[in-house]
C-alpha cells in the first residue's frame, strides 16, 4: 500500500497514516492496512460511507476527516456493535449442535447491506 504525503509543513497529513488514533475497540497495534481493510468491510457489510461514522465532508479528500473524532452517536454505537460480535464469536463454540467449523458472524449477518 502506497502511503502519499498531502500537502507540505506540519500539518500536512499522510493517507493513510503511519499510526492509528484513538482506537478504542481495535489494537493500537493493528496494521493500519488491516484497519482499512476492516473499515471497507463494515462501509460494505452496512451499505455506508467513510461519513457515516467519521467526520468529514462528502467529496473532500481523506486529509481532511477528523477519523479521529468521536463526534458521531454512530461511530460509538459502532464500537459496541464490534464488542458484541466479539462476544457473540467467542461463544459460537457453546451452541450445541454447532458445526465445528462454525461460520464467524460478522456486521452482514445482521445487516446484510
Amino acid at each position: 500500500m502506497r502511503t502519499a504525503r498531502l500537502g507540505t509543513g506540519p500539518g500536512a497529513a499522510e493517507v493513510p497514516p503511519d499510526s492509528l488514533v484513538n482506537t478504542k475497540v481495535i489494537p493500537h497495534n493493528t496494521p493500519v492496512p488491516q484497519v482499512l481493510g476492516m473499515m471497507r468491510n463494515f462501509a460494505g457489510d452496512l451499505g455506508v460511507r467513510c461519513l457515516f461514522c467519521h467526520v468529514g465532508e462528502e467529496g473532500q479528500p481523506l486529509d481532511r476527516f477528523n477519523f479521529a473524532s468521536d463526534d458521531k452517536r454512530t461511530k460509538l454505537v459502532a464500537r459496541q456493535m464490534m464488542l458484541m460480535l466479539q462476544e457473540v464469536n467467542r461463544r459460537l463454540d457453546t451452541i450445541p449442535r454447532a458445526s465445528t467449523a462454525a461460520v464467524p458472524a460478522t456486521c452482514a449477518t445482521c445487516h446484510r447491506g
